[in-house]
């Protein structure tokens, strides 16, 4: 499997030698990579450079360079594609005013709720087992959870106003979920409640969910243009010149599998928090991070009878709403292993 580079910080050329790609940074550091061994480069960084043959040797060679600013992906270096998916863009337009709107953003909400039940079932099933306080206090909480799944699944909406119930009950079993986490960590972690990037979190949790979030968003994002969907036309989230609404619809269903429960086994597993932190997150704790969310999205697993890498069924689902949007498939079903 071709393999992800990252670069954080500040001051990085890429250029090219022969068949290899050339990293440099400001400091001195250089990396030579073969373009057959390296599928995708996301840069967190600022003031980058490419040279001219650099970019025209990863189009030919399909290395993806994804760029990001604030927190999330911005902008992505690919080839032309070499057809126009005419039929497919004008549905998915289509699909925003029927019944497919619904269901799509009914499925998605479902499923995430499902995916944040399992997180607290398996910790109420492993790490807290033989903790009876904190185990009622994680079955409570997922009790109160699936009441609102419940709500969701029996729920019939209209497509003047879908988008707002479900949102609202997507928030309230968020809150459930994110408050249980808090209770169940330890306090000299800091983590008192979900803060997104703009609240400027400065507990490592936070800091660590919002950049592997960032990593998800930018892969889910990349797999969708592979689809020949258009990223900014979604069905949950409204749509916004600012973000790209199917991103952020299709990232639901992966949070908790791909970052949430690494991310939480990981935290949980520290002795202590030392070292985690320096001005935002400490830079070979990102690579930790890197790392584990490489790992994990490496794992194959079973689903919807297929068996894959998780990073293979990320590239799936977008296939197959494309398919479900245009009237070749039944349904769309969410990933749901956790």
């Amino acid at each position: 499997m071709r393999k992800t580079i990252i670069l954080t910080g500040y001051g990085y050329w890429i250029s090219k030698k022969g068949d290899l790609l050339v990293i440099k940074k400001g400091g001195g550091e250089k990396l030579e990579v073969s373009t057959g061994n390296v599928g995708q480069i996301i840069a967190f960084s600022r003031g980058l450079g490419l040279s001219g043959d650099a970019i025209n040797l990863m189009l030919r060679q399909g290395v993806k360079l994804i760029l990001v600013s604030r927190g999330r992906p911005i902008g992505m270096l690919q080839s032309f594609r070499k057809g126009a998916p005419v039929k497919l863009r004008k549905e998915q337009v289509y699909a925003q005013l029927d019944v497919r709107a619904i269901s799509i953003a009914k499925s998605i909400i479902y499923a995430k709720i499902s995916n944040q039940i399992q997180v607290l079932r398996w910790l109420r099933r492993g790490r807290f087992k033989r903790k009876p306080d904190k185990a009622d206090l994680l079955r409570d909480s997922y009790s109160e959870m699936d009441f609102i799944r419940r709500e969701v699944a029996a729920s019939n909406l209209d497509i003047n106003n879908y988008r707002k119930r479900l949102l609202l009950w997507e928030a309230e079993a968020s809150r459930v979920y994110w408050d249980v986490l808090s209770r169940i960590f330890p306090l000299e972690l800091g983590f008192d409640r979900r803060r997104k990037r703009f609240e400027k979190p400065s507990d490592p949790f936070n800091l660590a969910l919002n950049y592997m979030y960032t990593l998800l968003a930018s892969q889910i994002w990349s797999f969708i243009e592979l689809s020949s969907l258009d990223p900014w036309i979604g069905y949950l989230h409204m749509d916004s010149n600012r973000r790209p609404s199917l991103v952020m619809d299709l990232m639901e269903e992966f949070r908790q599998p791909v970052v949430d429960k690494p991310l939480i086994e990981f935290f949980l597993g520290l002795k202590d928090y030392e070292g985690l932190i320096d001005d935002g997150l400490d830079r070979g704790f990102l690579k930790d991070l890197s790392r584990l969310f490489f790992d994990r999205i490496r794992e194959k697993v079973s689903f919807d009878r297929y068996t894959a890498s998780i990073e293979g069924h990320m590239g799936r689902q977008p296939k197959k709403l494309a398919r479900y949007i245009i009237g070749k498939l039944g349904d769309y079903i969410p990933y749901n292993v956790v």
